[in-house]
């Protein structure tokens, strides 16, 4: 049996890899979000439970809202950057308009309300953490952009 959180975020990733995006990606629920990219220059797609707030309702319900976390992530390889070692903005570009297409395919009427073990989830928002952070492209050729999606649950105590 997984926690709540758990199928939430699975929920994400299902409903992400049932999408249509401009970038073939493959998401996948991970934990470990500190993985070292060398030699893979592929796009990863990390859906990552993030935080979670408890409210108990009256007559002996709960609302728990869920943030989940949606990383992409790429190491260029030397082939990718152009002049001077840097890589092309329509490299990057592309990856950015990914994260965007995917925040909102999730924002999107019809994938708002998914249903999971215990409760249906509903989509309340989502923020663009980063559209790519400088530091990885600068240090390690390596694109990074997160948005999270914020769920909310109501449960029967």
């Amino acid at each position: 049996m997984s926690s709540l959180m758990h199928t939430v975020a699975d929920g994400v990733r299902a409903a992400l890899a049932a999408g249509s995006f401009s970038l073939a990606v493959t998401p996948a629920l991970n934990y470990e979000t500190e993985m070292l990219l060398e030699g893979l220059t592929s796009l990863r797609c990390d859906v990552v439970p993030a935080a979670a707030q408890f409210e108990s309702e009256d007559r002996g319900s709960a609302r728990y809202t869920f943030g989940i976390d949606v990383g992409l992530r790429k190491k260029f390889a030397a082939a990718d950057a152009g002049t001077g070692g840097v890589v092309s903005q329509t490299a990057i570009a592309a990856l950015i308009e990914l994260l965007e297409e995917m925040n909102e395919y999730l924002a999107n009427s019809a994938n708002r309300r998914f249903s999971g073990t215990y409760a249906d989830a509903v989509w309340q928002g989502s923020e663009i953490r980063y559209l790519w952070i400088p530091a990885h492209l600068r240090q390690n050729h390596q694109y990074t952009g997160v948005f999270r999606a914020t769920y909310l649950v109501d449960v029967d105590e």
